[in-house]
């Protein structure tokens, strides 16, 4: 007997109907499309955003994170009474008639000087800039017509753990009793006498010096660098 009941199939065909089998690797294209598509805007409208926020905002330039002008520490502008020095809390510290003690620095300072500066100090390098958190040790020193500025310790008198670069229509006096009178990465010098024992100036490994450098006398050949630890010093 002939079944009265037949389920239909996809492939059967009856005169006038039209069975469309869904292409289903098409569509799956067309969503990958789809998807790419809104990303790449994402992306774009992304980088745009960022690019106008950055010509909005207005450049950071970093400085020293922190002076110390003879064993005082200071974290904002600062300055004496007497008018001999003043650091305007970035990178620009100014000198002028200065007589005392060591000066340091976390970051990239710009010594500025005038007149007559005398920088003195003993166990502890009289001008020192050191790397910072944020911004590598870079030490600028540049005088006036006439001004001079004289450095004197019996560790390193000016010491970078970056750069140095002296420069200027001033006159710069380093001095060493035990160690280098200029010790840095790069040193660039113009118009500097440096005087040490065992040599005028050290610098890193590999590194060239950019100097027209004039010494008291030829620096003898290096000798072992030893550190001298400071004394233990005890209240009266």
């Amino acid at each position: 007997m002939a079944a009265l009941f037949t389920t239909p199939k996809r492939n059967d065909t009856t005169a006038g109907t039209h069975v469309a089998e869904p292409d289903v690797r098409r569509r799956i294209g067309l969503a990958h499309g789809s998807w790419r598509r809104v990303t790449r805007r994402i992306v774009v409208g992304a980088v745009c955003a960022l690019t106008v926020s950055s010509l909005l905002m207005p450049s950071v330039s970093l400085a020293a994170e922190w002076v110390k002008v003879g064993g005082n520490k200071y974290n904002t502008a600062a300055s004496d009474e007497a008018g001999t020095w003043s650091w305007d809390g970035a990178d620009d510290l100014k000198l002028s008639n200065y007589n005392g003690g060591e000066i340091q620095a976390a970051g990239k300072l710009n010594v500025n000087y005038s007149g007559t500066n005398i920088v003195t100090a003993e166990w502890i390098e009289s001008i020192n800039v050191s790397h910072g958190t944020n911004e590598n040790a870079e030490l600028n020193i540049q005088g006036d017509e006439g001004g001079t500025l004289s450095v004197t310790s019996t560790e390193d008198a000016i010491l970078s753990t970056g750069n140095i670069k002296i420069d200027g229509a001033g006159s710069v006096n380093a001095t060493s009793t035990g160690f280098d009178a200029i010790n840095a990465g790069v040193i660039s010098l113009s118009k500097v006498r440096a005087t040490s024992t065992p040599r005028a100036h050290r610098m890193a490994s590999g590194q060239t010096a950019i100097s027209r450098l004039t010494t008291a006398e030829p620096s003898p050949p290096g000798l072992p660098r030893t550190r001298v630890l400071e004394p233990t010093r005890t209240s009266p």
